[in-house]
């Protein structure tokens, strides 16, 4: 009896974790209508696709990649941020056009929910920066998901040290964000959306360099002979 109650107990563990563990496609909206995809398989391997532009983590570094001409190209981008690449690629990235506020506070709540991507949450009053220094007040939805809040708070981290390449500046979001079990935020007004969710297994290639990084001194676009 003690055998099965134990095996039982493991058995759900690992049901647990496998779940806590499992891959999540977050696909939001931007204003201008275009998707932003964020793929993530661990807090330290995520992939953010918006606008033509592939950021991936992985490994303790971030990476730019891009297909031009038939040919990839991978930039480090901690080499970028000391090298002549870096004003180029900041150039390509803040064209892309900016992934919602840098910056926000909240201001009060409205006492009302809003269901999004099936999440319920709560709707709050804002204010907040864009990249391009324009203040906006408008309503958030937030919601207490671990799951959601785990992610966001790891590509946080990602995103901030690489704030200046992005042209984004120090990322400056509420505690109620920031801290561990915290909260998860679903929509900050009409800049950013979650549109839905997916749990299926991320393809490994699509976590992986497709080629190695450019070397960072020779001049850009580097491409193949």
């Amino acid at each position: 009896m003690k055998h099965r109650l134990r095996n039982a107990a493991l058995l759900m563990l690992a049901s647990f974790t496998s779940v806590a563990w499992a891959d999540l496609t977050q696909i939001w909206r931007l204003q201008n209508g275009e998707p932003f995809t964020v793929e993530y398989r661990d807090d330290a391997t995520l992939r953010l696709t918006w606008n033509g532009q592939v950021l991936l983590f992985r490994d303790g570094s971030g990476y730019w990649v891009r297909r031009m001409e038939g040919f990839w190209q991978v930039v480090d981008l901690d080499d970028a941020q000391q090298s002549p690449l870096g004003p180029l690629l900041q150039s390509l990235l803040t064209e892309a056009g900016p992934l919602g506020p840098v910056a926000f506070r909240l201001t009060g709540s409205t006492g009302s929910q809003e269901q999004i991507a099936g999440i319920t949450g709560r709707v709050y009053t804002a204010s907040g920066r864009l990249p391009d220094g324009t203040t906006l007040a408008d309503t958030v939805v937030l919601a207490a998901d671990p799951e959601l809040q785990r992610v966001q708070h790891a590509l946080v981290q990602r995103l901030r040290r690489y704030g200046r390449l992005l042209g984004s500046g120090p990322l400056d979001l509420p505690p109620e964000l920031e801290r561990d079990g915290g909260l998860a935020l679903l929509r900050y007004g009409n800049e950013i959306r979650l549109e839905r969710l997916s749990r299926a297994p991320i393809d490994p290639l699509r976590l992986a360099l497709p080629a190695p990084p450019m070397p960072s001194r020779l001049p850009w676009p580097v491409m193949p002979n």
